[in-house]
């Protein structure tokens, strides 16, 4: 799975971490994941979005594991549209 980190200023510092990964089946699509500042995680997949759980998707377990062993970050990039207005879908779901 291919990641980009992207720079989270411009959010109130809300996000301490946001993170874009590359969809396995369709490559072309981004899920946003995001660490806020009380240290829960937000994926923008369906198994997290539409879990009322908010289980840890395989988005969010492969950026832990990602961050744990300190792999360097594959590019750091602006944040896209599509991202941003991810973070924006999340503060309505958060729990």
């Amino acid at each position: 799975m291919r990641v980009i980190k992207y720079d989270p200023k411009g959010y109130n510092q809300k996000y301490t971490e946001v993170w874009g990964a590359r969809s396995e089946s369709t490559p072309d699509r981004i899920y946003t994941v995001a660490l806020n500042a009380a240290g829960v995680w937000s994926c923008g997949c369906p198994r997290w979005t539409r879990n009322a759980s908010r289980p840890n998707c395989k988005h969010i377990i492969f950026i832990k594991r990602f961050r744990e062993h300190g792999f360097n970050v594959a590019e750091e990039a602006e944040m896209p549209e599509q991202v941003s207005k991810a973070l924006s879908r999340f503060s309505a779901v958060e729990v």
